[in-house]
């Protein structure tokens, strides 16, 4: 208070300007002023970062296309090791069982397996009538 001349406000009451055209009588009010100014100020930044986080994603997903593959369409895998650039770059085709956002669980000829939908490519030739061919990383040749 000697610093001063007076008594010296809180820094939130600074930065809210809680003091100015507030009449305050004793410190539980003070204290109450406080909080609900606290409360909105929680509020406003709540409703800043979700329109952010919205502005973020329209911004990401501008020019993406999503994937058009459903249960039942047929896809090749992408191989996670090749050996040289000579071998191809993906097996398959593989039937999809289900779909879940960006993941596909398709039918292997072992097990069944989930894959993320970048590690796959859409099948467009004829449909298959038998699917024997093992992916090469499962079988280790």
């Amino acid at each position: 208070m000697l610093t001063y001349g007076r008594e010296p406000p809180c820094p939130i009451d600074a930065w809210c300007k809680v003091l100015k055209g507030e009449e305050v009588n004793s410190h539980s009010e003070h204290l109450e002023l406080l909080k609900r100014k606290q409360a909105e100020l929680e509020t406003i930044a709540r409703e800043n970062a979700d329109r952010n986080l919205q502005t973020a994603r329209e911004r990401y997903n501008k020019d993406r296309a999503e994937s058009q593959v459903v249960a039942g369409d047929f896809i090749f895998l992408k191989r996670q090791a090749r050996v040289d650039s000579l071998t191809p770059k993906f097996d398959g085709p593989y039937q999809i069982l289900v779909r879940r956002e960006a993941n596909v669980k398709l039918r292997l000829p072992r097990r069944d397996k989930w894959v993320h939908l970048d590690n796959c490519k859409r099948y467009t030739g004829d449909l298959p009538q038998v699917i024997l061919q093992q992916p090469r990383a499962l079988t280790g040749g």
